[in-house]
């Protein structure tokens, strides 16, 4: 545990961004987010295969869940990345829903 401070300092990063995520997510039509405490965020939205494939087609990679389970349809798995990376993912899910 000699990178225990760092360690503290990714989860802290996280956290915020994850945070910041569902705030925007909060703010776009037709997307409901689910409450996480993990590094990623399950979105419900109307065509969960047609995001996919729209955000796919701009470079944003998510795992489309919505066929996994009947409870999961129309889901999306948001990983929680980098701010950068984050930013992307919602300017992108903006204009892909």
């Amino acid at each position: 545990m000699r990178h225990y401070d760092a360690l503290l300092e990714q989860a802290g990063i996280l956290k915020s961004e994850r945070a910041r995520m569902a705030a925007a997510l909060d703010r776009i039509d037709r997307v409901r987010h689910f409450p996480s405490e993990a590094n990623f965020i399950l979105i419900r939205v109307p065509d969960a295969g047609q995001t996919f494939e729209r955000l796919q087609s701009r470079k944003i990679l998510v795992k489309n869940t919505g066929n996994s389970h009947p409870l999961l349809s129309n889901t999306l798995r948001l990983t929680v990345g980098t701010p950068a990376e984050n930013d992307a993912l919602i300017a992108a899910l903006e204009v892909s829903i």
